[in-house]
């Protein structure tokens, strides 16, 4: 059984060791994916926000143009006398606009009527009368490519000339504002007017975004935002480092846990409070033989943790993690009640057979225990008288402990037995005896198996025997297996005697039978 818990327990640990280690990547993934999109909806956030304000810068230093020349107020006379009338005054309005490098009236035949330049600029007709931008084109006089701006006034269009490096100087530095391209783009004859482009290459391998923009001033108009491909800074890499450090240690955290949950899942103390609530733990019973009547005068409860209808398991494989853990008192307490419940005839019918039960200092450090124990012998109607208590001498008494000097005298005192149980393997001495309330001392089977061995352990036997009578203590020598030790114990005068010379533990349905076989047994014997 101990085995297959082990098994168990390594085939869970495996699988839980795997379902950690997968869940903990999904987790750190996520974890990294999350930050990283983020960062990345951030940055999108960013450059939108730089392109939406330089969209409007754009779209206000147009309107500024535009508004300036609806300011020019001209009567038809001043349209027909340009020198006199017109210059002047586009002379004057160029110089409170230095973004502006000329400016030309034509009337509706498309004749240039004035101009601060000597040029005559094409016409262009569109079907609104909104501005429109139209370019570049080459003035012959500059080396920079130039942008008319035209706009319907009545009957006649003003133009006006701005030159590349107006818009260049307005939408620059790109390297400043995370884009590698800015363009205007003409939605109604699909072509770009213009194209700012950075100075640098773009080293990112990611994919680049572009915004669309359509302006407020000019219609049929988009600026075109191309960012620059996604660059990870400083603060992200170490942003991205502290999320993986708290999930790896959250995680570890977590394992810790769990393995520890099923280490305690699969512990034989799990095990031993899981068969306590299902009821595993059965009563087996080995006759006891009282040496002087030649007749089975009781037996010792022995525990066994029945697992299923195939697998019992031994006490020495459990008791000690029982004792541990303080879970052998509600074991003992349901040993005793299956005990009471199937003995409960016999014991009515046999006022000389008694029941021993093993109970340590565990029991008699449980408040609890003893209150109940009364209570189970009260309630199944068992006389006090037929219960021997067999203390272990592993784990001694203090005779300076008065709780438990109160608790062994009182059970002397409602006529329960005791006995010293595994005597000569522990710790007691004749001291240790003249305190206590004894009435019984139980030889182990260690120095019972020495018999006819010659070993030193097979001498003090005679020992032990001599300082019970001394003590006035009844004998009972358990684990006796073959005639040789019987006869030296009855030779001896030893009053009870147990082990498999006469019979192992059995169930209650073999007990009954078994002393029901040996009485007609002795029946026939006394009759012939």
């Amino acid at each position: 059984m101990i085995n297959d818990i082990h098994s168990r327990q390594l085939s869970a640990q495996q699988t839980l060791t795997i379902s950690w280690f997968l869940l903990s990547l999904i987790v750190l993934f996520l974890a990294l994916f999350y930050e990283w999109r983020h960062y990345r909806e951030a940055r999108e956030n960013q450059m939108e926000l730089i392109a939406k304000e330089r969209a409007f810068q754009f779209d206000e230093f147009m309107e500024n143009l535009i508004q300036g020349t609806f300011a020019l107020n001209f009567t038809r006379d001043e349209f027909n006398a340009c020198q006199t009338q017109l210059l002047p005054v586009l002379t004057d309005w160029l110089f409170n606009n230095p973004n502006v490098s000329a400016i030309a009236i034509t009337d509706p035949d498309g004749k240039t009527t004035c101009s601060t330049l000597n040029l005559t600029p094409p016409v262009f007709f569109p079907a609104s009368a909104a501005p429109h931008l139209h370019g570049p084109f080459d003035s012959g006089h500059h080396k920079q490519p130039t942008y008319l701006l035209q706009q319907k006034l009545g009957q006649y269009h003003f133009t006006l000339y701005i030159l590349r490096s107006i818009f260049e100087n307005l939408l620059r530095p790109l390297e400043a504002t995370s884009f590698k391209a800015i363009a205007l783009y003409d939605t109604q004859h699909k072509k770009q007017v213009f194209q700012l482009t950075q100075r640098q290459p773009d080293s990112s391998p990611e994919k680049s975004m572009m915004l669309r923009i359509p302006s407020q001033t000019l219609d049929d108009y988009q600026l075109l935002f191309t960012a620059k491909g996604l660059v990870y800074e400083k603060h992200f890499i170490y942003t991205e480092l502290i999320i993986a450090a708290v999930v790896i240690l959250l995680s570890l955290f977590l394992y810790y846990l769990l393995r520890k949950a099923l280490n305690r899942r699969f512990s034989l103390d799990y095990a031993l409070q899981n068969g306590l609530r299902q009821g595993h733990f059965e009563p087996m019973y080995q006759p006891v033989v009282d040496v002087a009547n030649n007749r089975f005068c009781g037996a010792e409860v022995l525990i066994r943790w029945q697992m299923d209808a195939k697998q019992t398991i031994m006490p020495d494989l459990f008791i000690e993690e029982a004792e541990a853990s303080g879970l052998i008192v509600p074991m003992t307490l349901q040993l005793v009640e299956k005990s009471f419940q199937q003995c409960a005839e016999l014991l009515s019918s046999n006022n000389d057979f008694h029941l021993a039960f093993n109970v340590s200092v565990n029991h008699f450090l449980d408040r609890r225990f003893f209150p109940q124990f009364y209570q189970l012998c009260e309630q199944y109607g068992v006389n006090n008288q037929q219960i021997i208590l067999e203390l272990t001498e592993r784990q001694l008494f203090n005779k300076e402990d008065k709780d438990s000097m109160r608790i062994m005298q009182d059970l002397r005192e409602r006529g329960y037995s005791l006995a010293i149980d595994d005597f000569g393997t522990g710790h007691a001495s004749i001291h240790y005896l003249q305190h206590l309330p004894f009435n019984y001392l139980k030889i182990d089977k260690l120095f019972i198996q020495a018999i006819g061995t010659g070993a030193i352990t097979e001498t003090l036997n005679q020992a032990i025997i001599n300082m019970a009578n001394s003590l006035d203590l009844a004998i009972i020598a358990e684990g006796v297996e073959t005639m040789e030790q019987y006869d030296y114990l009855r030779r001896h005068r030893v009053d009870y005697i147990q082990g498999w010379y006469f019979a192992r533990a059995m169930t209650i349905e073999q007990l009954i039978t078994f002393i029901e076989e040996k009485a007609n047994e002795a029946m026939l014997t006394a009759g012939s």
